[in-house]
């Protein structure tokens, strides 16, 4: 649900399904890096239910129409005053209950129009009023006896110079491809001869000067254009946003902005275009045009300030074998050259190794460079001979021609060592070195590099062991260089520290300092357990490591699990991609969040 605050140049978005429904965002249009941004609009957001009507006005109003509620509920969001965006409700008769009815707003008379919808099964073909004097009135409007066939989820748009309403298409039992116009003046309707040759349902339309524009006539990615004056339909040239459910447009200067969604959340991927009349597009914000899939499981590596989301698990379980990489607020797949993992292999992190990304999974070690902007080339490091086991996790070598090391949990009893792979398994003995090792079967832990006590160290927190939580110990090791393997010990802490979890993620800001993120506690196994939102910092600055818990205002993401997090430099900023909830529904997230940290 999206509308244009014109004062304040920006769009406005409200989610209508899901945990996060009734949250709103904007995206400032004049930014020379438009990205949607979070609004802080109190505790009155509505309880938005499902197929609202939605449509917003050239004075800061955006309004949502809830034809399922009981009563019927018109809420307005009030936009004027930046920084203070709060939510009213206007109750409505009974008499306008209805769903799927399309909304505009009549700037001369100060009024929403909607026509048809739906209730209890019968479409309707009247047309309603609801006028914003103080006062709001409902009331239906006697339109004569011409006007469209009963319908719902029809395409409108007002042109203010004509005055006029357009109305194309929508759907009864069948899709309708007819068009009308209504006069506003008089509440007259007329056919028009356009010729529409499938069906337009709930698209995005605006009306310009002597020409509709319409987005995903025909499936198209660009829009088409409904000539006026000789009512000619044509599909302009030139990029154009990708098809998606019930996008929203609107007139923004001299130009169309169409706005389109991939999923319930701003997170889930919501775009904006703009386009010239000629056809070519203008992306403002390229979150979910590409994206990738809800994951989980997945790895994750930042290699020459961008960040890699590779491989994981869809909500069927599925595993993937995509690459996709996040670079100036956009997504963008990446295809794989060389010999890529095996599709369906856990992951564990992918960490820098100079100016390569070391990746493990299913027992193979790969090295990753960036063969080009779209391309990434994989080469497997070792013979495949370690066993694979879930929950491993990563960390890197002392240089790029160094081993990476990994340690988890799993059914093996050695380290083994190679020339490129160090694994842990569930006893932890070592064959060669004496120090001891995490606790045994330490699986879906958390590592980064960090400074401690004046080196350069690998920080290991958390994991499962023996499905319980292992709490608050800390462990380090010089970076992994030689056949001996690491030596570990144990960090000191002062302060209060996090419950142990496991499946979090530990993501380095600076040489002393990093970000946990998420995680689970256990009850009495890990499908049990309950999903964590907790972020908390650790500084290793000083003679004792401290953990501090943080509490940025705002929004948060949901508690997870298995999620993948990356440092963005360059905007001091914690990026976070998918995972999966707690019971009873362990719904796998295709979500992206960022934490702005201050210095």
């Amino acid at each position: 649900m999206v509308g244009l605050d014109t004062p304040g140049r920006r769009l406005v978005l409200v989610e209508g399904l899901g945990a996060n429904r009734g949250l709103a965002w904007e995206l400032p249009l004049d930014a020379r890096e438009p990205r949607w941004v979070a609004l802080d609009t109190g505790a009155t957001a509505p309880p938005l239910l499902e197929e609202p009507s939605v449509a917003s006005d050239e004075r800061g109003r955006l309004f949502v129409f809830e034809g399922t509620a009981s009563p019927p509920t018109l809420h307005v969001l009030d936009l004027r005053a930046r920084g203070h965006e709060r939510w009213a409700s206007i109750t409505l008769p009974e008499s306008a209950r209805r769903v799927g009815a399309s909304m505009a707003y009549d700037a001369a008379r100060d009024r929403l129009l909607l026509f048809g919808g739906e209730v209890e099964g019968e479409i309707l073909d009247g047309l309603a009023t609801v006028t914003l004097a103080d006062p709001p009135q409902w009331a239906e409007v006697d339109v004569g006896g011409i006007r469209p066939a009963p319908r719902r989820d029809a395409s409108i748009a007002i042109d203010t110079t004509t005055q006029r309403l357009y109305l194309l298409g929508g759907r009864d039992a069948t899709p309708l491809l007819d068009a009308w116009a209504l006069e506003l003046a008089t509440d007259r309707f007329a056919s028009l001869p356009i010729a529409l040759s499938s069906a337009v349902i709930g698209q995005a339309m605006v009306a310009r000067g002597d020409a509709l524009l319409v987005w995903h006539l025909d499936g198209t990615t660009g829009p088409t254009r409904v000539r006026l004056s000789d009512f000619e339909v044509s599909e302009l040239a030139g990029d154009g946003p990708p098809s998606s459910p019930r996008p929203s447009a609107f007139v923004w200067g001299d130009d169309a902005l169409v706005v389109t969604s991939r999923g319930e959340a701003i997170s889930s991927g919501v775009s904006a275009w703009r386009i010239a009349e000629g056809g070519a597009g203008e992306l403002l914000h390229g979150v979910g045009v590409h994206a990738p899939p809800a994951l989980e499981r997945a790895a994750s590596g930042t290699l020459s300030e961008r960040w890699y989301v590779l491989l994981g698990s869809s909500p069927s379980n599925a595993r993937h074998l995509d690459a996709w990489v996040f670079d100036r607020d956009r997504w963008s797949p990446i295809a794989w050259t060389g010999t890529p993992p095996a599709a369906g292999a856990d992951a564990s992190q992918a960490v820098p190794s100079g100016d390569r990304l070391a990746l493990f999974a299913g027992g193979t070690a790969y090295e990753l460079t960036a063969a080009s902007s779209t391309t990434l080339s994989s080469r497997r490091l070792n013979d495949g001979s370690i066993p694979a086991f879930s929950g491993a996790t990563a960390f890197e070598g002392c240089d790029g021609s160094t081993p990476i090391g990994v340690t988890g949990g799993g059914a093996m009893s050695d380290w083994y060592t190679s020339s490129q792979v160090l694994v842990c398994g569930t006893t932890c003995a070592f064959r060669e070195g004496s120090a001891p090792a995490p606790e045994p079967g330490r699986g879906f832990s958390a590592s980064t590099r960090m400074n401690v006590g004046g080196a350069d160290r690998v920080v290991l927190w958390g994991g499962y062991a023996n499905i319980s939580p292992l709490p608050s110990s800390l462990h380090t090791t010089a970076r992994p260089c030689g056949a001996s393997g690491p030596t570990w010990s144990s960090v000191s802490v002062s302060g209060a520290t996090p419950g142990g979890r496991g499946g979090h993620t530990l993501t380095r800001v600076d040489a002393s300092r990093a970000l946990m993120f998420g995680g689970s506690f256990f009850a009495a196994s890990p499908r049990e357990g309950g999903r964590s939102s907790e972020l908390w910092s650790l500084d290793t600055s000083a003679a004792s490591a401290r953990w501090t818990r943080l509490e940025p205002p705002g929004t948060r993401p949901s508690g997870r699990i298995f999620h993948v997090a990356g440092w963005d430099e360059a905007r001091q900023r914690l990026l976070v991609f998918g995972g999966r909830s707690g019971l009873p529904t362990h719904e796998t997230f295709g979500d992206l969040w960022e934490l702005r940290v201050l210095p």
